[in-house]
C-alpha cells in the first residue's frame, strides 16, 4: 500500500471511530436493558450521503419496524423509498 492509500484509510478509519463507538456503547446498553428496544431509532449512512434509518412503527404490525430508505444520485437525483 502506497503511502497516500495508507494515510486515506487511516483517516478515514479515524472519521468513523467515534459511530463505532456509539454503536458498541448502545449495542452494551440495550444488551444491558439500560435502553428500551421499544423506542429504538438507527441510522446507517454511507460515503456516498445515502442512509437509511430503522425505528419501530406499529402501523402495520404490532412490534413492527419502519425502514427508510435514501440514496442521493451523481446527477443530484434522490430517491426515497418506506417499508
Amino acid at each position: 500500500m502506497n503511502n497516500m492509500t495508507a494515510s486515506t484509510v487511516i483517516r478515514s478509519e479515524n472519521y468513523l471511530l467515534p459511530a463505532y463507538n456509539i454503536a458498541d456503547i448502545a449495542r452494551r446498553l440495550l444488551k444491558d436493558n439500560v435502553l428500551d428496544y421499544s423506542n429504538l431509532l438507527v441510522f446507517f449512512c454511507c460515503a456516498d450521503g445515502s442512509f437509511s434509518y430503522v425505528n419501530r412503527d406499529n402501523v402495520k404490525t404490532v412490534g413492527g419496524y419502519r425502514i427508510k430508505n435514501i440514496k442521493f444520485y451523481e446527477t443530484g437525483m434522490r430517491q426515497t423509498t418506506l417499508k
